[in-house]
């Protein structure tokens, strides 16, 4: 009986070298399976709704709440104010009233407004507050924002945002004041109110916090 012939060998062994390296480039490549996460512990879509005014409507804070969020609601508009309508330019509540109106109601909601309202005063604040959550009912949790404004001095607002939250356990907030007290110049851009890159990334994960928070309550 003949021996193959050295060269036929060698071929077999390439074409097997060949064939595993494809097969592991192959495996490597494809994309990876992630567990399926189960959506009562991960909120999404109109599970969690985001309003927000020019603190959130640019490009930067939009791929932002994308990439943290995942696909939630979002509605943002500059210049958006807290309850108080402007032309072609609906206050929070009114946006939520007509969604409330379709049947729509979100279990968490993210409520990035109270920047274009720090003139209000302390009771005013707290009035606007209580509509919101008389249009939302007593079962969605709320994260509020606290207010940083140059023009005013935000402290009646913001102590309107802490009691409401002090008497409405579903009632959560994201510090933004307290964040950046004493670091402006790190987080804010150079107009004096609007968050840079370093506090739209502060500010998001202010609202993730919360967010988590809430998710803990509501399984609790």
């Amino acid at each position: 009986m003949k021996r193959p012939p050295v060269i036929f060998l060698l071929v077999i062994i390439v074409c097997l070298f060949v064939s595993s390296g494809l097969h592991f480039l192959d495996n490597y490549t494809k994309p990876i399976a992630y567990a399926a996460i189960d959506p009562k512990t991960i909120p999404d879509g109109d599970n969690v709704w985001y309003i927000g005014d020019s603190y959130s409507d640019n490009t930067y804070m939009r791929a932002k709440i994308n990439e943290t969020f995942g696909n939630i609601f979002v509605d943002v508009q500059s210049g958006k104010r807290f309850a108080r309508d402007l032309a072609g330019n609906p206050a929070g509540t009114t946006l939520l009233r007509k969604y409330v109106a379709t049947g729509r109601k979100p279990t968490y909601l993210i409520y990035e407004l109270d920047t274009n309202d720090s003139d209000l005063s302390s009771a005013e604040a707290a009035q606007e507050i209580a509509e919101l959550r008389e249009i939302l009912g007593s079962d969605t949790y709320i994260i509020l924002m606290t207010a940083h404004s140059i023009a005013y001095d935000n402290v009646a607002f913001n102590s309107a945002v802490w009691r409401a939250a002090a008497n409405d356990d579903r009632i959560l907030v994201a510090d933004w004041q307290g964040a950046i007290q004493g670091q402006e110049t790190t987080y804010i851009s150079s107009d004096l109110l609007h968050p840079n890159a370093a506090g739209h990334n502060l500010l998001i994960k202010l609202f993730k916090e919360q967010l988590d928070r809430a998710v803990r309550l509501a399984q609790g």
